[in-house]
């Protein structure tokens, strides 16, 4: 689940990129993107603890 969450990222970074090499639109980094990185990062953590909890489970 974790590896798929960063596709997320990706995405975005090949939309920007795009759009600014396009000279199509104007892009400006606002809160949604950080609120965006964040659900990301904890999304990762999320992911990492219950697998944690998960290989404890099976022992």
């Amino acid at each position: 689940m974790g590896k798929w969450s960063m596709l997320d990222v990706f995405v975005v970074a090949i939309l920007v990129l795009t759009v600014k090499s396009g000279g199509v639109a104007s892009i400006k980094v606002q809160s949604g993107f950080f609120l965006f990185f964040l659900s990301v990062m904890l999304t990762q953590f999320a992911s990492l603890w219950t697998g944690k909890i998960a290989s404890n489970l099976e022992q």
